[in-house]
């Protein structure tokens, strides 16, 4: 039998050079792949981006993005997320470059979840965030549901402390 690696095997591997802080060795399997005439996937594109936005890299970031552009698929919150997350790891960071992201994201239909949210502040300060919130008319669901679960909370708390 002559194994051969697939698609997951090569996201593993990814994976595995994102995990140890080796973005271009991450990046280097794309290439791998294509030598084997196999179609890289959503996960192998984002595995690759999240290398890369770990390591505060946006502009290798934006040329994966292109690579992404190039086959059809489209970002999805992990890959906003890491976009975002490259800004804020970036040496200086890029805070302008993080809002035209968040920006963008939502110009594709995808809303922000809370951990693009808390990334975003680490780009851009919780200040800063919380404006772009409010200019953008976004909710922050999570803070809201933190404020609900505290109401409910004290309220619950004084109907037991009347009994």
């Amino acid at each position: 039998d002559n194994v051969q690696p697939d698609v997951i095997t090569f996201n593993s591997l990814i994976q595995s050079y994102a995990n140890r802080e080796e973005p271009e060795k991450a990046a280097a399997c794309l290439e791998a792949i294509a030598a084997r005439s196999l179609e890289p996937n959503l996960i192998t594109y984002n595995s690759i981006v999240g290398a890369y936005a770990r390591a505060g890299d946006p502009d290798s970031v934006a040329k994966v993005l292109d690579k992404m552009s190039e086959v059809s698929l489209q970002p999805n919150h992990i890959t906003w997320t890491a976009m975002i997350t490259a800004c804020g790891n970036a040496c200086p960071q890029r805070p302008a470059a993080a809002e035209r992201v968040l920006q963008e994201m939502i110009n594709q239909g995808i809303k922000p979840n809370r951990v693009t949210l808390t990334a975003l502040a680490r780009a851009v300060g919780w200040r800063r965030r919380n404006a772009l919130l409010k200019e953008m008319r976004l909710e922050d669901r999570h803070n809201s549901s933190n404020t609900l679960h505290l109401s409910l909370t004290t309220e619950v708390e004084s109907i037991a402390e009347k009994k």
